[in-house]
């Protein structure tokens, strides 16, 4: 997953998001920065996370919403 945020995060630190599930539910995930990325002249920063411990659930309503914007942009 990747967030953009105003301010820079270390590599390495640990985070903790929440987020919905577009018609999914509502899910809290502690993740690990891995990377970050700021342009120049830009004042965002994007930040690459990744997660261990995802409940079952929740990575199947993740594949289905990725799935479904995939199939989506396809046709």
């Amino acid at each position: 997953m990747s967030i953009v945020t105003e301010y820079v995060l270390t590599e390495g630190h640990e985070v903790v998001v929440s987020f919905q599930v577009p018609a999914g539910d509502f899910v809290f995930l502690r993740g690990v920065v891995r990377s970050t990325q700021k342009k120049e002249g830009d004042h965002k920063v994007t930040h690459g996370l990744s997660f261990n411990q995802i409940a079952f659930s929740t990575k199947r309503q993740i594949r289905a919403f990725v799935s479904a914007r995939t199939d989506s942009e396809l046709n």
